[in-house]
Formats: structure tokens, C-alpha cells, sequence
């Protein structure tokens, strides 16, 4: 065989191996689609142009998160033309991808680390509610800064955050009330939800197994009663909260943070992970007080504390396995306040200690 026959072979063999995707029928290639990031989706319209529009069919996790340098740090200020001109390049990023999106489910949908208010909340209620239509399992709204653990407001910040945040209605549901029941995980961080809200969500939403509200400044009083939910988070609503009342049947793990106030645990016979931390001199014996029922079944306990002091007769933590503490020692405090703990942990395996 002459050389350029040889060379005409080898190429021909290497183009159908090339090419060996393009005989897999569309179905495939968009299950394909499926293993991949939303980003990695849309830059496989590239590829050529079978690939062009396969990517408006997946129905994998839909994130949506600024990826250049922000000119809004989240703050309560009004904001500059500049800002102004940045949220709604946003708005339309988010808008043509999630209208151009073909799927009939996706798995999950997120808006991460961008700072959408009130103003906002016409098109933020309609993304919720096209995500819902496709039956969208998870949805996470994150309103807040890329680097928010640190955020702590005063009693007046908190007040104007509240006045100025995007909130969950009944009018961002009213739209997708059929697709809701599929929702299984919400998370929702710098947005307002009133105790009315959270009622009325998870009673809409009879799968809900994780619930997670960060940074929300509208909570007083919640009740959070769900036969499904597995998994609470509330963390840093300080300033409004008064008290959080459960009645959770298959709750797993519950964690908090922020001050101490009255948690009533109605019922959650499966609880055994429990994250607490009320930024107190006297969290060991808040918790020992707020779930003095529960103590003896959780295997898993992560607390933050002030330390001072010892704490006596501390109840038995008979499952516990896994101990974690999170100290802040001032002033020569030792820390033989956690001996109360250890001694109540007779089958302890692992104990991590932070200290600063």
C-alpha cells in the first residue's frame, strides 16, 4: 500500500473514532449532559452543530453565580449606577438561560452570592416558578455576599435589611402549586420569610426533608412541623427570633446558631445530630436545659461556647460518639468546663476541640 493511502487510512480511522458520539441518539447524548456543571453544559454547544442546542435540554442543577469581579458588596447603602447596571446584566444572564431551558424536569435550581432585593422580586418569583414547574427537587436562594459566615447585623441593620430584602410570598408559589410537592431540599440565605411563610411552605411541600434558613430577617416566632424533614438549619436570625418551636417525626439533625431563646421540641424521636451555638458564656447549660429529652440519644454534638466555669450534673449523653467544641477562652478561662461533657459520654470515640 503507497504512503498516502497508508496516511488516507489513518486518518479515516481516526475521524470515525472522533465521531463514534455522533452516532448515539440524542437521548443519550443529553443523559450525557446530565453528569455535567450547568456551565459545562452550555459550553458543549460547541463541539459542533449536533451539540448546538442539546444543551437547552439539561436537567441537571441550574447555578446561576457571578463569576466576575462584583461592583456590589452586599451593604444596606443605596446602590450606584454602576451596581444598578451589574444586577441587571444578572437579571438578563439568568433570563436568557433559564428561558431557553427545555428540560421537563431539573434536578436542582440555585442563585448563588448575588445581592437581589425587593426590587427584584417580579423576576426572582418568576425563576422560582418556572424551576417548580419542571419539578425541581432543590432550590437555593442565596441573596447574600460570597463570604457572609462573618455577617453580623445590629438591631438597626437588621430592621433595614428587612425592609429592603427579597421575601418568599404566596405569590411566588401561586404559579407552580402542582410542581411544588416534588421539592425535597430548600435553602434559602439573606431572604425574608415570615413565620406565616415558613408554615405555609411546608405545608405545600409534603417531601420536604431539608430546610435550611440563613440570614433571614423576618422570623419571630417559627413552627416548623413537617412529617418528612430530616434535616433544620436556622442560623444567624438573632435579631428578631424569640423562640422555635418543632414537631418533626423523621428530624435527623438540627442545627443553630444565634442567641439563646427558648427551643421547644415537640417531638423528633430520631434526632441524634444536633449543631448548637447561642455565642453564650452558658451554651453547655442552655443546651442541656432546651434538649435535656433528646440528649441521651444524640450520637453526633457540635456546640460553641464562651467557656467559663464547671457544669454539674450534666445529663448522660449515652449514644454520643462524636464530640466537637468550638471555644473562645478570654480572660485565663480554662476550659474544665468540658470535663462535664466528657464524663457524660462514656462511649465517646472522636472529641475535637477549636480553640481561639
Amino acid at each position: 500500500m503507497e504512503l498516502h493511502q497508508l496516511i488516507k487510512v489513518k486518518v479515516e480511522g481516526e475521524e470515525n473514532r472522533r465521531d463514534e458520539t455522533s452516532r448515539l441518539n440524542d437521548d443519550i447524548l443529553i443523559r450525557i449532559l446530565g453528569f455535567l456543571s450547568f456551565k459545562e453544559a452550555v459550553r458543549s454547544s460547541a463541539i459542533s452543530r449536533r451539540w448546538q442546542h442539546l444543551w437547552k435540554y439539561f436537567s441537571g442543577c441550574l447555578s446561576f453565580k457571578q463569576t466576575k469581579p462584583r461592583l456590589a458588596s452586599w451593604n444596606l447603602n443605596v446602590r450606584t449606577r454602576a451596581e444598578i447596571a451589574e444586577t441587571c446584566e444578572f437579571i438578563e444572564w439568568v433570563n436568557k438561560y433559564l428561558n431557553s431551558n427545555q428540560a421537563s424536569t431539573i434536578d436542582e435550581f440555585r442563585i448563588d452570592n448575588f445581592d437581589l432585593d425587593k426590587d427584584s422580586k417580579a423576576y426572582v418569583d418568576e425563576w422560582v416558578g418556572i424551576a417548580l414547574q419542571k419539578k425541581t427537587k432543590k432550590l437555593q436562594l442565596n441573596f447574600g455576599p460570597e463570604y457572609y459566615s462573618d455577617v453580623r447585623w445590629s438591631s438597626v441593620d437588621a430592621s433595614r435589611v428587612a425592609a429592603r430584602c427579597y421575601c418568599l410570598t404566596k405569590e411566588t408559589f401561586s404559579s407552580a402549586l402542582s410542581g411544588i410537592h416534588f421539592l425535597t431540599c430548600l435553602s434559602v440565605k439573606f431572604v425574608g420569610v415570615s413565620d406565616e411563610m415558613l408554615e405555609h411552605i411546608v405545608s405545600i411541600c409534603p417531601l420536604l426533608e431539608s430546610l435550611e434558613l440563613d440570614h433571614s430577617p423576618q422570623l419571630t416566632h417559627p413552627k416548623v412541623s413537617a412529617l418528612r424533614l430530616k434535616h433544620l438549619n436556622i442560623c444567624h436570625c438573632e435579631y428578631f427570633i424569640e423562640s422555635i418551636e418543632i414537631y418533626a417525626p423523621n428530624l435527623v439533625s438540627f442545627d443553630y446558631t444565634g442567641k439563646e431563646i427558648p427551643l421547644h421540641i415537640k417531638y423528633a424521636p430520631k434526632l441524634n445530630q444536633v449543631c448548637y451555638d447561642d455565642g453564650s458564656r452558658s451554651a453547655i447549660q442552655h443546651l442541656s436545659i432546651h434538649l435535656a429529652n433528646y440528649l441521651p440519644q444524640l450520637v453526633t454534638l457540635s456546640i460553641g461556647m464562651s467557656v467559663v466555669g464547671v457544669v454539674n450534673n450534666f445529663p448522660k449523653l449515652t449514644s454520643l460518639k462524636h464530640l466537637r467544641c468550638d471555644a473562645l477562652t478570654s480572660d485565663g478561662n480554662s476550659l474544665r468546663c468540658l470535663t462535664s461533657l466528657i464524663e457524660a459520654s462514656p462511649f465517646l470515640h472522636k472529641f475535637v476541640l477549636e480553640v481561639s
